[in-house]
């Protein structure tokens, strides 16, 4: 089991409240399905004299998108689209989340720079969770892949344990294993509509651990505890899950 069985049942800690986002907390949010290819959504008046009502088709993006065209059509109400922008469209999935960061510097803005709101937004960054391939999902992430991600092979990917609430407490909740992915990260509004935390975290040495691999996958070098932890699950690795095995 790698890492989960090397923490056990001290993979996770309980939080008594649920307030503002905590490091290592751990979640429900919608998550993108961001395509290798983007679809723009290209939209027009049903009416050309109302605003109110419109029709859209998705089309797979083209060099002629994002660029500086004579027109777009007539204003459409809610559509605030520039000349140079595009409205995409993808599909979502609600999946469990680990929330990575919280810090935000927030020192307000004096005079003009005042209006200008989005260049200090108070922003969480949310690692999703992905599901191990079963019976119910077959293109979860197979049993030799899962291994590796628990002995910390992958710099982009790190296990996350299963977890169930225990404690007679109102929204009791669990989720299944699954594997955090950093390279899908989301930054999202504290409170957003959507997401949902749970009364739980990651353990203090399992957050560390989680924070060193996500250092290492931004080009960082690894923190003495990492590397410490990656030669002790060494030796824990089964044959089949070594690289360059053909089992």
């Amino acid at each position: 089991m790698g890492l989960l069985d090397y923490f056990g049942n001290d993979y996770f800690q309980p939080l008594d409240r649920i307030g503002r986002p905590e490091l290592g907390q751990m979640g429900w949010a919608p998550t993108p399905n961001l395509q290798p290819q983007p679809f723009v959504i290209e939209a027009e008046r049903v009416d050309p004299a109302s605003h109110s009502e419109a029709r859209a088709k998705w089309v797979p993006l083209t060099d002629q998108h994002f660029t500086l065209r004579a027109t777009k059509g007539l204003p459409i109400l809610n559509l605030n689209v520039g000349e140079t922008e595009e409205l995409l469209g993808f599909k979502a999935k609600k999946r469990p989340v680990v929330v990575i960061g919280t810090a935000a510097s927030l020192l307000g803005s004096l005079g003009p720079e005042a209006a200008k709101r989005h260049h200090e937004e108070d922003r969480i960054v949310l690692a999703p969770v992905y599901d191990l391939a079963s019976e119910d999902d077959p293109y979860g992430f197979g049993s030799v892949v899962a291994t590796r991600v628990r002995h910390l092979l992958y710099k982009q990917y790190f296990p996350i344990a299963a977890w169930q609430e225990t404690r007679n407490i109102r929204g009791g909740s669990s989720f299944r294993e699954g594997i955090a992915r950093f390279d899908r990260l989301q930054f999202l509004l504290p409170n957003p509509p959507g997401l949902e935390l749970a009364p739980v975290k990651l353990a203090p040495d399992v957050l560390m651990l989680m924070h060193g691999m996500l250092w290492v996958y931004l080009h960082a070098e690894p923190i003495d505890e990492l590397r410490e932890m990656q030669e002790v699950l060494a030796d824990m690795l089964p044959d089949a899950a070594k690289p360059g095995s053909t089992r």
